[in-house]
Order: C-alpha cells, then sequence, then structure tokens
C-alpha cells in the first residue's frame, strides 16, 4: 500500500474491511514550504490530515507500521500536555 496507494482497495477487500470515511473528520492540512520543495525527492507536499475518534477495542489493536509511524502512544488530552510540558514527547 505504502508504494502503489491503489493497493488499499484491494486491502480492504481481502479483509472483508470498509473504511469508515464518514467518521473522519478534517483536522488541518500542510503545505511544504517553497524554499524545502528542491530538498525533498518528491518535490514537496500538499497533506491533508483527518482525526478519527476510536474506541477502546480499536485502540488495543492498533499497531505502528514501521514507515509512517514507529510508535504509537494513546493519551488524554490533558495526559498529552502534561507529557509535553515534562519532556516525554514533542508536539
Amino acid at each position: 500500500v505504502h508504494k502503489d496507494a491503489s493497493q488499499f482497495r484491494l486491502l480492504c477487500r481481502e479483509n472483508s474491511v470498509r473504511p469508515a470515511t464518514s467518521e473522519l473528520h478534517f483536522w488541518c492540512s500542510f503545505i511544504t514550504p517553497d524554499m524545502e520543495h528542491s530538498r525533498l525527492r518528491k518535490g514537496g507536499f500538499d497533506t491533508r490530515f483527518f482525526v478519527y475518534c476510536a474506541d477502546a477495542e480499536s485502540v488495543r489493536q492498533a499497531a505502528a507500521d514501521e514507515q509512517e509511524t514507529v510508535q504509537l502512544i494513546w493519551l488524554t488530552p490533558d495526559e498529552a500536555l502534561r507529557a509535553a510540558y515534562e519532556g516525554k514527547v514533542t508536539m
């Protein structure tokens, strides 16, 4: 899927799942600054980020893919702010 996004549909079909796209909520977008384009192999990004409110069972099954994410940590907003203040996580 990382090398060919069109494989996502096949992955879902093989696992008999459908993405809950109606449950995604737009959060923000990021456009690579012009000065960074020449430094990046792909020339830059125009990316949108979405939030999904997962239930406890979904969170227990989540795993880092070791490419886009290398570690997962689940915190409440208060826990996240405290961890950032204490230098345990970077936000």
